[in-house]
């Protein structure tokens, strides 16, 4: 879940994702969505910090549902921290179109 339910929609004239906005905290569970014809395929990445050097792929996480692909994914999975969520999209004449954010996982406060 995202404090606020705070989403930032990145669009292109073929594609749209709905992905969580800069500096979201997130608990639990988090959703992304993209919006696009059935011939783009996707990759879902995770990274450690602003910068990542290394990416957990979460793409077995996506559900497609006609034009709108879901991805839940479970924060409890990673310690607590800032990560970097990047959603890769390529369509096979259109090109790449990708989009990421800056999250703040935030499962267990301080006792």
């Amino acid at each position: 879940s995202l404090e606020n339910n705070n989403f930032e929609e990145i669009k292109f004239p073929q594609i749209g994702f709905n992905i969580p906005s800069e500096g979201i905290i997130a608990k639990d569970d988090l959703e992304i969505q993209a919006f696009n014809n059935s011939e783009f395929s996707y990759n879902i990445l995770l990274g450690s910090g602003v910068a990542p050097t290394e990416w957990l792929n979460l793409s077995a996480n996506i559900v497609k549902r006609g034009n709108v692909i879901d991805i839940k994914w479970n924060t409890k999975q990673v310690k607590d921290g800032i990560y970097r969520i990047r959603i890769e999209s390529n369509h096979p004449s259109l090109g790449e179109f990708n989009g990421s954010s800056l999250i703040h996982v935030d499962n267990y406060p301080w006792q």
